[in-house]
C-alpha cells in the first residue's frame, strides 16, 4: 500500500501543525487526525510486523499497537526526515522491540508495564543483538565499530541503541562500568544515536 505525494504532504503538515500547537486539546485534536490517516498503513506495518516473528495477533490487539506504534514513531521524528520510511521502520522497531522482549524474559502473557523493573544485563544484551538481527545496516554498522574503535564504544553504541527501547528498563547508562569522562561518553552517545536514527530512516 503506497501513500501518494498529496497525502504524505498533508501528514507532514500536520506534523508541523502538532510540533507547534501550545494548546493541549488543539494539540490532541491534530495527533488523532494524522492517526486516522495513517492507520491503514499502521495496520499493515503492524502486521508485518508480526510476520517477521512468526507470529498472529487479533484485529482489537493489533489496531490497540497500530496506536502504540503511531505514538513512539512521531515521537521520534524530524521534520526533514523521509515521512512515510520513516513511520513505516520505527513501527516496526518498536514491534521488533516488544516481541524481543518477551522472548528474552519468557513473559508473553504478562504486559511489559508489569515486568520486574530489575531485568539483567544478560537479558538486556540478548534484547539488543535480536533487535541487530532484524535490522542488516545496525547490524553492519555495529561491526564496523567493533572492528575500527576501541571496545568501550562497542558499548557506548549498545547503549545508545536501547536508549531508543519502548521498555523503560532497558535504557541502561554503563557510564560508570566503563570508566570513562562523562562529556565524551554523552557525546559519543548523541552521535551513535544520531546514527542509528539515520539507518532506520
Amino acid at each position: 500500500m503506497i501513500m501518494d505525494t498529496a497525502t504524505q504532504n498533508s501528514c507532514i503538515e500536520l506534523v508541523k501543525e502538532y510540533d507547534e500547537e501550545i494548546e493541549f486539546q488543539e494539540k490532541c485534536r491534530v495527533r488523532n487526525k494524522l492517526y486516522l490517516i495513517l492507520r491503514p498503513y499502521l495496520l499493515i506495518w503492524v502486521k508485518e510486523g508480526f510476520r517477521k516473528k512468526g507470529k498472529w495477533e487479533e484485529d482489537g490487539y493489533i489496531l490497540s499497537l497500530s496506536w502504540d506504534t503511531f505514538l513512539y514513531s512521531l515521537s521520534y521524528y524530524k521534520r526533514d526526515g523521509h515521512f512515510i520510511t520513516h513511520f513505516r521502520n520505527y513501527s516496526l522497531f518498536y514491534l521488533l522491540s516488544i516481541a524481543n522482549i518477551n522472548c528474552s524474559l519468557n513473559t508473553n502473557t504478562v504486559p511489559v508495564e508489569e515486568i520486574d523493573k530489575q531485568v539483567d544485563i544478560n537479558e538486556v544484551l540478548y534484547f539488543c543483538e535480536n533487535v541487530l538481527n532484524d535490522y542488516s545496516t545496525l547490524k553492519k554498522f555495529k561491526r564496523l565499530v567493533e572492528e575500527n574503535l576501541r571496545g568501550e564504544y562497542v558499548q557506548i553504541f549498545e547503549d545508545a541503541l536501547l536508549s531508543m527501547s519502548p521498555y523503560p528498563p532497558y535504557r541502561i547508562n554503563r557510564e560508570k562500568e566503563l570508566k570513562i569522562n562523562h562529556y565524551r561518553y554523552i557525546e559519543a552517545k548523541k552521535v551513535f544515536r544520531t546514527i542509528i536514527a539515520f539507518l532506520l530512516e
